[in-house]
């Protein structure tokens, strides 16, 4: 038996996948295009790190290879999805965020900016007992932020839109916002 008689007899047990869709090749597109950015955005913060922070997060990647979660998942996850976008950051934005995400004490949610889409990193809540209030200020009758709680980002470190100003990831799929209008995002999730 010859081998395209072979290849015949095997696509007709299990045909060969079918072309992708217009959708698909436009998602690939607008995904190698934020990849291609991500790519550069790294290569800039890394010229931006001192030796020792590049130290500290060679330490935490190669604690995460061996169960193969990094602190970028649930980020890339969600720009591949749509839920966040990646605009075009400065090499110093770029390095507070990869900063930002091997922070040990983070949250499993983390925050998009409403006006630029950008994904960033929150740090867990402590727990409400050791909350303070900030000076001068009245829990639920001032403007919030009432308490003094840790945070790595007190605005957004791209567009400095208060940090207030943010939807959770994984809510903002369904959401009509100002950024899913421009570059950088992946329009729907396939």
């Amino acid at each position: 038996m010859t081998l395209r008689t072979r290849v015949v007899l095997l696509e007709r047990i299990l045909p060969p996948p079918r072309p992708p869709t217009r959708e698909e090749v436009q998602r690939e597109r607008y995904w190698k295009k934020i990849e291609r950015r991500l790519i550069f955005l790294v290569q800039e913060a890394e010229k931006l790190l001192t030796e020792a922070e590049s130290e500290q997060i060679s330490a935490v990647e190669n604690d995460c290879k061996d169960d193969r979660n990094t602190p970028f998942d649930g980020w890339l996850r969600d720009l591949q999805w749509g839920r966040s976008r990646l605009p075009e950051i400065t090499g110093a934005v770029m390095k507070a965020l990869v900063s930002g995400w091997f922070h040990s004490d983070l949250d499993s949610f983390s925050s998009v900016c409403n006006q630029c889409g950008l994904q960033y990193p929150r740090l867990k809540t402590p727990p409400p007992h050791t909350w303070k209030v900030l000076p001068g200020k009245i829990p639920r009758v001032d403007p919030p932020p009432w308490y003094d709680l840790p945070e790595i980002f007190k605005v957004c470190p791209h567009c400095g839109a208060s940090a207030r100003d943010v939807t959770y990831s994984h809510l903002t799929e369904d959401m009509d916002l100002p950024w899913k209008a421009l570059d950088g995002w992946m329009r729907t999730r396939g």
